[in-house]
């Protein structure tokens, strides 16, 4: 406070103080910031030749371990214990969208070397740039501390969206999904003809996205409008486009006003050309006519969904495949799950079976499910994991819909059978071995989950259902837990809440785990060379966290069994589809 009364060699001219009992600063632009143990001070800082500007200073309470904020203000008032005043904003970037300057990269500020002083001589600085027609040279771009406001959320392309360059702009409809968080339903191209903000007159080119499962009442979303800016950065883009909101919030008495009083959002959106990337900003309405302005990033579901698993398993040639699955219980819910998040396009889901209220303790699906049944609930999750995958469902017994399984069993690349009923394995695989000769892939767990087996049939080259029955191994391996005790309980028949085992959802979950694993590298053993190498066998024991008296606790077991000579299905399988 000593220095600022001194003047800062005769730049500043201190006017008040604020005490740190003042809670909160309200820029009267939307924007409320709280401060805890801030002093604020406002004053007159001179810049350039004769010319002067109002600032707000904010030494926050870890000061001066933290920088001193400056923001250039007018208005200021002290109302209660609210501190009122309305930032500027100069549309030249390196401003946040509270209207605070940036100054330096926060790696700069040395507690032991700056003080308020030299924020003060900063912001004159600044402000001889931010008033200057040329704007900040490239020696004062911080880029450390980006201008922009930090985003209040995101916004999801499902599609690409690439604007040619001379295109003025146009329209389209976002629909907000969850808190801050919208998708691109509509997007069109306007006529080439100059266009404000305001533009109504949408024709030309046309996208339309097709989230069904996002929209389901077909709500009309809320409308953005966007233009194609050439010849700026990012930051500065951001920055600049909150300035002219600003001004035009401030001076349009038109259509923006009215909607915000009406309580409507608004939406502007930007397409960079230079860099080939979107931004938008929101503008909600405040309750005084006015409205907060918030910065939304976009992220492109095309071309980032699969990024983490691109170089892994090979999304492109994911999505081509078609997957089967039968049983979407506590294997069958969250291997759909697994197959979808990794890029698998297509799918057929069978379950005749609804959701109860012990299914959450091991289902993907949650409590907010009861009553659906299982393939509805099962397809919606993985719609919420990949908008891309293709689903049909059909909630009925494989039984009783054998005509629609063979269909969907002959056009997938694997079907995966997890129900463990031998009224379902047996008769699946027998179809299979005689007509369909294609790659099943079937999964159990034993009583408790403490052990289970994975098993590929590979008609023709390895054991099936059958012959495994003849094989020693076609037992679960025995845990090494109280087994008397496993084998005492029982389980009262509520429906599928009290299933015909007990067990956790973290121990059928490694089991899940596995079964996608061994589907994901069967999909893509075309490869010529597959980061995962080729499967080292064709069924998979899972000793559990006990283990078992043959394996340590946490050992999974593989065998190579190839088809048994006595077995009558192999035995009397064609050696193609029929």
């Amino acid at each position: 406070m000593t220095l600022l009364r001194q003047g800062v060699a005769g730049r500043f001219q201190l006017l008040e103080v604020y005490p740190a009992v003042q809670a909160k600063l309200d820029l009267a632009n939307g924007q409320r910031l709280a401060i805890d143990g801030a002093v604020f001070a406002a004053g007159q800082l001179h810049y350039g030749e004769g010319q002067v500007h109002q600032v707000l200073l904010e030494y926050p309470a870890t000061y001066p371990d933290e920088p001193v904020a400056i923001y250039p203000v007018a208005d200021i008032q002290l109302q209660g214990n609210m501190l009122v005043c309305r930032s500027i904003n100069f549309g030249k970037g390196q401003q946040y969208g509270d209207g605070k300057m940036c100054l330096f990269a926060k790696h700069t500020w040395d507690a032991d070397l700056h003080d308020g002083a030299y924020a003060l001589t900063r912001a004159a600085r600044w402000l001889t740039f931010a008033t200057s027609a040329t704007g900040f040279p490239a020696s004062e771009i911080v880029e450390e501390n980006v201008p922009v406001l930090p985003p209040a959320g995101t916004v999801v392309f499902p599609f690409a969206v690439d604007v040619p360059a001379g295109s003025p702009g146009g329209h389209g409809r976002l629909l907000p999904v969850g808190p801050n968080l919208y998708t691109l339903l509509e997007f069109s191209e306007a006529s080439p003809t100059p266009t404000s903000l305001h533009t109504r007159q949408v024709q030309g080119r046309r996208w339309q996205a097709s989230p069904s499962f996002l929209n389901p009442a077909g709500q009309p979303g809320v409308e953005v409008h966007w233009q194609r800016l050439d010849g700026i950065s990012f930051p500065q883009a951001v920055a600049t486009r909150i300035g002219l909101v600003q001004q035009r919030l401030a001076a349009d008495g038109g259509i923006l006003q009215a909607s915000l009083a009406a309580g409507a959002e608004l939406f502007f959106g930007f397409y960079l050309g230079q860099e080939e990337q979107w931004f938008m900003l929101r503008v909600r309405p405040n309750g005084n006519g006015g409205g907060a302005i918030e910065f939304f990033i976009t992220r492109h579901l095309e071309s980032e969904l699969y990024l983490r698993v691109q170089d892994i398993f090979e999304p492109a040639i994911l999505a081509t495949k078609t997957v089967t699955i039968v049983g979407l219980g506590a294997l069958g819910s969250e291997v759909a799950c697994e197959l979808a998040r990794n890029g698998v396009g297509r799918f057929h889901l069978f379950d005749p079976e609804l959701m109860d209220l012990g299914n959450s303790v091991r289902s993907a699906a949650d409590l907010s499910t009861i009553g659906q049944h299982k393939v509805h609930a099962v397809r919606n999750l993985m719609l919420n994991r990949n908008p891309n995958v293709q689903c049909e469902v059909y909630p009925q017994l494989v039984g009783d819909v054998i005509s629609a399984f063979e269909r969907a069993a002959a056009a997938s690349d694997i079907v995966i059978v997890l129900t463990a009923e031998n009224s379902v394995d047996f008769p699946t695989n027998r179809l299979n071995l005689k007509r369909l000769r294609k790659p099943f892939l079937y999964a159990r767990a034993s009583k408790g989950a403490l052990t289970g087996v994975v098993q590929l049939v590979e008609p023709g080259i390895s054991a099936c259902l059958r012959c495994l029955v003849r094989h020693p191994e076609s037992d679960l391996p025995v845990s090494r837990l109280d087994t008397a005790h496993m084998a005492a309980l029982k389980t009262v028949q509520l429906g599928c809440a009290a299933p015909s085992f007990p067990g956790a959802g973290v121990d059928t979950r490694e089991i899940a785990l596995q079964t996608s694993r061994v589907a994901l590298q069967r999909l893509l053993t075309e490869l010529p060379q597959p980061f995962y190498p080729a499967l080292p066998g064709y069924q998979f024991r899972w000793h559990g966290p006990a283990g078992s008296a043959e394996h340590a606790p946490f050992a999974w077991e593989i065998l190579h069994l190839g088809p048994h000579p006595d077995c009558s299905v192999c035995r009397t399988a064609v050696t193609s589809p029929t």
